[in-house]
């Protein structure tokens, strides 16, 4: 076959498309390139088979392409030979084969591909091999040309494939996106690639396949952002349309900021903000939201006056107009601007006549009141017209219109208003919590008065598990609110906090989750310390594995993955129980260097890391490759037993050179117990002799050590008494005296005890041990026990020869006290600074020992098996940490810890 001249271009340029956040943003992209057929067969297969439901596959081929002698479409790899198509190539129905076992529902597959080895074909072959093609779920674009033409493929003024060319074009150039509506599908791509080849005469792409739905391969964020925007503000207007017009505008300035720059919103536009979101989400009436921002501009007119003079306020005012000219249409912002003058300047005139004018008719009625009550009975004469009722209504208008006066110049205060906020992220008028058991919160609320006069507060809470501090105040003040979980059971919990005032009422939801950490599933992770470490010369590869469990409850899903090339895994992901098998390769590294690598397995609470060591060795310390055995000590053991006794001997197999040694250890007699019976590289065999069907006399037997790197044989000698070796020289036969010691006599349970006979006389033949547990043991002249409850415990030993026995007791000899439970506490050597922070936790837990350790983070990051713990906080925020431990008495968290990270 001809090699391709853009095939490898096209791949790395495909994968970096559909990599790229603002274009297609595809969570992880593989590239194979130049890779043989069965690395290409495994991994696709290993893709679908971690695939889930809802996950989107999209596989795309640039190379040749040949059909079989059935017609069968076969990809070409670099190890493809053309003599053994099936045997060397990569069957195209082999994806749908895999797809069809998979959980995954949507797959597309793109086939840039060189047909230049079928010459003599028929020019529609390629139609034919695909025809029958219609896996549902499955959308498949290609292209065909001219059989037996690479021109069809390649174009050299591309510099791709011609196929290709247009689809990185239609994706990176937003070409493709037809409808200008910022996302490209599958069908619009088609489309795309279709009408650019056919106007060239290139090519004829093809479409086969269908699912369900649209499948979007691009998505352009700031276009779709701008339709949003402009959707948006159609709707403002229809809402606001009977509404003053500065609601209208202050509403759509807010809206272009949430949208351009949320941070240019000032503290008016950020308090009105929620509220036009519930608008835009219909969650509040059109008419209550008109009023909240008539409010909230009364209120910023209102501390400008108070703050600025005149002249400013002007020049803010020319600002915002400003800034709403850029936003709106500006004919329609000045028509309404105008209307909306006009009608505050004859609403303000009306208003002020109308309390000019009662303040006036109650003036002339208290006059008349007065003069009811002074009035005199006189004769009716006639008399000359006093003057004086009608300086006394002169002196009434006078006063009326320098109150009227000053009630213009110096208004009536506004109202207090109650307003609450918390610098939290996660308030937003409610709190919702997920704690453990026994753990304490603590936050702040920040109350304030966006009014006038004095506000007088009281806060309660209906819960117990809610306190708060203080709970009364005037004004601004700061509430502590307490949520603690000490008293109560796993489960979902509500809460209401209120605070009442003169200026309003504010009602704050609180939803509690307290978590059963009996039902989290733990990940555990073996070997223990985690790491693995391999010594290799250049061009060699090894393999060790990793043991991955679940020590908790419920299901623990993992995923693994590996941060070095020369790193690879067998699995990436799984559930509960799984073993990865870890592959180190050389290929790529110099000789004489070490190399230090991660692999990091996640899971639903928790992640672990392993470490991974390479020493690459150098060309004077490079072997022959293989794996070489040895033995130490020599396998070759005597034993001297009393028949029924029992010993066991040691020796340690290990590798003096390079790879795996593999081994396996067998006797010829069932006497000789080996254990483990096989392994890999280095390990410690144990050799027990049992001599419990054995006669008297002497015995032999073989030990075979088979491996990779060599054999390694030994011999095991025994000789079985029917009486101790002191026997048979003590004449005459003495009474053992019965004397034993323990290593510990109290401590908490469980309590292992060493018990030693130190007895005299004559040398027993038999040892029987009563614990006073119910648990005895016979034949063992040194005795181990574990006392596993609490309590008084009577020893008693009894040993027996050929003339005798004899038994001591003691009473009460061991005490075992309850385990205490632990009570978790902590340190940290920091708890604020800068991200990165790097914080050093310190285990400080009183009462009983604990057996393991849990740490919560508080950023979904945590960590187990951890006496002591170091974390690095990647982002700003605050982070409340907990410990949590464990004995057999019981389980304790810690109160949390606020790590304050910039």
């Amino acid at each position: 076959m001809e090699k391709l001249e853009f095939a490898e271009r096209d791949a790395r340029e495909m994968a970096k498309t559909l990599l790229d956040p603002d274009i297609c943003g595809f969570d992880e992209v593989i590239q194979l390139i130049n890779k043989g057929k069965e690395e290409v067969s495994q991994t696709i297969e290993k893709v679908f088979k971690n695939a889930k439901q809802n996950d989107e596959v999209l596989i795309y081929y640039s190379g040749h392409g040949k059909p079989s002698y059935k017609f069968d479409l076969c990809l070409l790899f670099k190890d493809t030979d053309p003599e053994s198509l099936l045997a060397t190539s990569l069957k195209f129905d082999y994806i749908n084969e895999c797809k069809e076992q998979s959980a995954c529902k949507r797959l597309v597959i793109i086939l840039d591909c060189c047909y230049s080895g079928t010459a003599g074909m028929r020019g529609n072959y390629l139609e034919e091999m695909l025809s029958s093609y219609s896996g549902s779920g499955t959308v498949l674009l290609t292209s065909t040309g001219e059989t037996g033409s690479n021109i069809a493929k390649e174009d050299r003024e591309l510099k791709h494939g011609v196929f290709t060319s247009y689809l990185l074009k239609g994706l990176k150039d937003w070409a493709a996106d037809d409808n200008d509506d910022g996302i490209i599908t599958v069908d619009d791509l088609y489309k795309y690639t279709f009408n650019e080849t056919k106007a060239k005469g290139l090519q004829r792409p093809q479409k086969k396949g269908s699912y369900e739905g649209e499948m979007i391969l691009g998505r352009n964020i700031p276009k779709i952002k701008h339709k949003e925007l402009e959707e948006k503000n159609e709707r403002l207007m229809k809402y606001l349309s009977t509404a003053p017009p500065y609601v209208l505008y202050i509403s759509l300035t807010i809206l272009q900021k949430m949208y351009e720059d949320p941070s240019t919103l000032d503290p008016m536009e950020l308090n009105i903000k929620p509220h036009l979101e519930s608008l835009l989400d219909s969650k509040i009436e059109v008419e209550n939201y008109i009023k909240i921002v008539e409010y909230q501009e009364k209120i910023q007119k209102k501390k400008v006056a108070e703050q600025k003079p005149e002249e400013i306020q002007g020049k803010e005012k020319e600002k915002r107009e400003e800034t709403g000219r850029e936003a709106l249409d500006v004919k329609k912002v000045e028509e309404k601007e105008r209307k909306y003058k006009e009608e505050e300047k004859v609403r303000r005139e009306q208003e002020e006549q109308e309390k000019l004018r009662k303040q006036m008719e109650e003036a002339e009625r208290k006059k008349i009141e007065g003069a009811k009550k002074v009035q005199v009975p006189s004769p009716p004469s006639k008399k000359p017209e006093d003057s004086s009722g009608k300086k006394l209504i002169f002196l009434a208008i006078l006063l009326i219109l320098i109150v009227a006066l000053i009630l213009i110049l110096h208004p009536d205060k506004n109202p207090p208003v109650l307003n609450v906020s918390s610098d939290r992220d996660f308030f937003n008028g409610s709190f919702s919590f997920t704690m453990a058991p026994k753990e304490l919160l603590s936050l702040q609320l920040q109350i304030s008065n966006e009014g006038d006069g004095n506000l007088d507060w009281k806060a309660s809470s209906d819960e117990k598990w809610i306190t708060l501090d203080p709970k009364s105040g005037t004004n601004a003040g700061t509430l502590n609110i307490t949520v603690d979980t000490e008293n109560l059971e796993p489960g979902e919990y509500e809460g209401k906090i209120t605070i009442n005032s003169e200026g309003g009422t504010k009602q704050l939801p609180v939803k509690l989750v307290v978590r059963d950490l009996s039902e989290l599933p733990i990940l555990a992770l073996s070997p223990d310390p985690h790491s693995l470490s391999f010594n290799l010369s250049k061009g060699k590869s090894d393999s060790k594995e990793l043991q991955i469990t679940n020590e908790g409850g419920g299901i623990l899903n993992w995923n693994v993955s590996e941060h070095e090339t020369w790193i690879k895994l067998s699995q990436e992901s799984g559930t509960d129980t799984g073993t990865v098998t870890v592959t180190v390769d050389t290929d790529d590294l110099s000789p004489g260097k070490e190399y230090d690598g991660t692999i990091t397995i996640t899971s639903n609470e928790s992640s672990e890391e392993c470490t991974v060591h390479l020493n690459v060795l150098p060309p004077s310390d490079v072997s022959d490759g293989n794996p070489k055995l040895k033995v130490d000590p020599d396998p070759s053991f005597e034993f001297k037993l009393i028949k029924g006794e029992s010993e066991s001997k040691e020796f340690k197999i290990s590798n003096e050179g390079e790879g795996t040694l593999e081994w396996d250890v067998s006797a010829d007699k069932e006497w000789i117990i080996l254990k483990p019976e096989k392994g890999t590289n280095s390990e410690t065999v144990t050799v027990t002799i049992d001599t419990d069907d054995l006669d008297e006399g002497k015995h032999e037997g073989i030990i075979t050590i088979n491996s990779s790197g060599g054999v390694k044989k030994g011999t095991i000698t025994l000789e079985v008494l029917t009486a101790s070796p002191s026997k048979i020289t003590t004449t005459p036969q003495e009474v053992p005296v019965a004397e034993f010691s323990a290593n510990v006599t109290s401590g908490t349970a469980p309590l292992m005890v060493l018990f030693t006979d130190t007895g005299t006389g004559g040398e027993p033949a038999s040892w029987y041990w009563e614990f006073g547990d119910g648990i005895d043991s016979k034949h063992a002249q040194t005795a181990t026990h574990t006392f596993t409850k609490p309590g008084t415990y009577t020893v008693t030993l009894t040993v027996t020869n050929e003339a005798g026995s004899d038994t001591e007791k003691k009473s009460e000899y061991i005490t075992v006290t309850a385990l205490d439970p632990p009570e978790a506490e902590f340190t940290a050597n920091v708890t604020s600074g800068t991200a990165p922070l790097v914080v050093l936790f310190t285990d400080t837990s009183t009462g009983g020992e604990p057996t393991s350790w849990y740490w919560d983070f508080g950023d979904g990051i945590d960590s187990k098996h951890e006496t002591n713990a170091t974390h690095t906080f990647t982002n700003p925020g605050s982070y409340f940490v907990t410990l949590t431990v464990t004995n057999e008495a019981g389980t304790s968290t810690s109160r949390p810890v606020e790590i304050v990270v910039s």
